[in-house]
């Protein structure tokens, strides 16, 4: 896994020959193919879906992989296409539901990627079921392969910066849940990747502090 830092840069305007001309030096064109179609497969997959911002939700997912290729220089293209795909079984039917969704990105893509899809796919559960289920999540990607712990981060990363576009209970969830959870994902690959877990370590407190300021003016306006 290739790793370097560099900085972040906007990619709102980034489309899809531009995305695909930072990377047809950078692998096979075997592989890129590869790329290009988890590129179109994930943009139809989340077609009519937004986050909470109002932004189209495919902007996550490509957002993801940017972070990837432009501030960590890392052109593992396996990488590349769970990064991508990695919301498109818990978030979309493209690829059907349960194991068959896995076993069809297997098909497609390789058992690589279908691997790191499922250690970032949270099952589907009742409410009451949640709890447990995020235990095992993240027991599961604490014990996988370094790769697929960066593609969390790197998730994580995206989520944080555009955190301050959520409300604020949504605020307060996604914090507690990566200083409680993520950060010891975090930890274990602090050593082997020490610029992914700085970016996003700073990351973390840059939103925590944002959200502590919010959280503090309300307070005040309510007295």
């Amino acid at each position: 896994m290739n790793k370097k830092t560099g900085g972040s840069m906007s990619t709102e305007t980034i489309g899809r020959e531009e995305f695909e001309k930072m990377l047809q030096f950078k692998m096979s064109p075997e592989n890129l193919k590869l790329v290009k179609k988890a590129y179109r497969m994930s943009k139809y997959g989340h077609k009519g879906q937004e986050r909470q911002s109002g932004e189209r939700y495919f902007e996550h997912p490509k957002t993801m992989a940017l972070i990837l290729i432009n501030e960590f220089q890392i052109y593992d293209h396996e990488m590349i296409i769970a990064a991508l795909l990695h919301d498109g079984v818990e978030d979309s039917f493209i690829f059907g539901t349960g194991n068959e969704a896995f076993d069809e990105i297997e098909k497609e893509f390789g058992k690589r990627p279908a691997q790191f899809v499922a250690l970032l796919t949270k099952a589907r559960c009742e409410e009451n079921q949640k709890s447990q289920r995020d235990c095992g999540y993240y027991n599961a990607l604490y014990d996988g392969p370094a790769e697929a712990k960066v593609l969390k981060l790197v998730d994580r990363i995206h989520n944080l910066r555009t955190l301050k576009d959520c409300d604020i209970k949504k605020q307060e969830r996604q914090l507690l849940e990566t200083s409680m959870c993520v950060w010891r994902i975090a930890e274990s690959i602090a050593k082997e990747c020490p610029d992914v877990f700085s970016a996003f370590s700073q990351e973390y407190q840059d939103a925590k502090a944002h959200f502590d300021s919010l959280r503090s003016t309300r307070s005040f306006s309510n007295i």
